[in-house]
């Protein structure tokens, strides 16, 4: 008598999980499990790269299995209790990539060699753990047990130029500018590295910019760290003279954002918050608001990035104390993916739009932001980034 499969399909947190009922005796081992999801859930043909990781067991029963990062900003999410011992597989759709993007997480139970397929953005948690998250853990753990690279680095569709003015008030003599930064890394693992921060911060550096850097390890108390930090730094301007007259200030924020408009920090505790957009607006608002002619510039390299232009064009232009209503306050320059796309970078999809921008700077050997969105603009996959730049007037 021929065996039939049995499917099914049912829903889990917004994701759609397919069931196969296979038949007969399950895999004996994580190889034949391989066997099972590039015969009945992978068609390998239909994508030029792949990576494939697997359990080198079973995991018990009550295992729970939990995806990384879920686009509502409430942290990981549960996937599944594991009721009989399964191999679990992680499948990396666009492996390399330093953005949310397709994967999918496979359990093959042991005795039958049944399969549960979810698709998801991130990596997968096993009671609470996160598997192959790091690219050390993806590299030297053993557990990649397929692979498939492509002839050559897939290119983006590009979109052309035409940057945004970001003028430097006529007032501003070049020997009154002094240039601030702060740089951050909100995560580290197999999305976010934060040695890529640390390179912007030396990159600004070497372009005459006072650094300030944060990362996971440094970030003692998450949001509250960063709090301290900016205001620690609007102390510093103030202190100045020239009380920060015509001062640039950038802020480069590199992690993890969700289209709920939440961005992530993982501190050295390992402990995850969330913050809103408009949170890190005011705290930039805060730093820098009543300075006159203060240029401020913040690049945001996060998932969904480009919904927080309309967050700072909400939070930036006022000034209370303008008697003037044509005074020029502050020069406002936001660089972010666009609408709610994530920030992938140029030339390939491993590349992050941190990366693009250093390039930039190298290229254009100065930071002028108008320079700069245009080298970033055209040098971009297709719907990143976006800019917009305004002056606030006191209105």
């Amino acid at each position: 008598m021929e065996c039939m499969p049995k499917q099914g399909v049912v829903a889990a947190w917004g994701l759609w999980v397919l069931l196969v009922s296979g038949c007969g005796g399950g895999p004996s081992n994580r190889e034949e499990a391989l066997d099972i999801v590039l015969d009945d859930v992978v068609d390998t043909s239909a994508h030029p790269a792949l990576e494939i990781f697997a359990t080198p067991a079973p995991l018990p029963a009550g295992s729970q299995i939990a995806v990384a990062f879920d686009d509502a900003s409430t942290g990981p999410k549960t996937l599944a209790t594991l009721t009989e011992p399964s191999w679990l597989l992680f499948v990396d759709l666009a492996p390399g990539s330093r953005f949310e993007h397709p994967v999918q997480i496979v359990l093959v139970t042991q005795e039958e060699g049944r399969h549960q397929v979810f698709d998801a953005g991130w990596w997968p948690k096993v009671d609470g753990e996160d598997k192959w998250i790091s690219r050390e853990a993806r590299e030297m753990s053993g557990d990649r047990i397929y692979v498939k690279s492509p002839p050559g680095s897939p290119q983006g569709l590009r979109q052309g130029g035409g940057g945004m003015a970001a003028t430097v008030p006529a007032y501003c003599r070049p020997e009154d500018i002094q240039k601030w930064a702060l740089t951050l890394s909100t995560a580290d693992d197999a999305a976010v590295d934060p040695g890529e921060t640390d390179d912007f911060a030396l990159l600004l550096k070497s372009h005459g910019f006072t650094i300030q850097t944060l990362k996971p390890s440094t970030l003692r108390n998450g949001w509250a760290t960063v709090q301290q930090e900016l205001a620690r730094i609007r102390t510093q301007i103030l202190a100045a003279p020239d009380l920060g007259y015509c001062d640039e200030f950038v802020l480069v924020w590199s992690g993890h954002g969700s289209r709920g408009g939440r961005l992530s920090i993982h501190d050295a505790a390992g402990n995850t918050t969330f913050v809103s957009g408009r949170q890190l607006a005011d705290e930039v608002d805060a730093t820098t608001e009543q300075i006159e002619g203060m240029q401020v510039r913040t690049v945001i390299d996060t998932c969904y990035s480009g919904q927080h232009i309309a967050t700072f064009e909400q939070a930036m232009p006022r000034n209370p104390n303008a008697t003037d209503p044509n005074q020029i306050v502050r020069d406002v320059f936001v660089m972010t993916a666009v609408g709610d796309e994530v920030a992938i970078g140029s030339t390939a999809f491993t590349d992050s739009f941190t990366a693009d921008t250093m390039d930039c700077i190298r290229d254009a050997r100065k930071v002028d932001f108008t320079t700069l969105f245009d080298c970033a603009q055209s040098d971009s996959v297709l719907r990143t980034p976006q800019a917009r730049d305004w002056w606030n007037n006191g209105g």
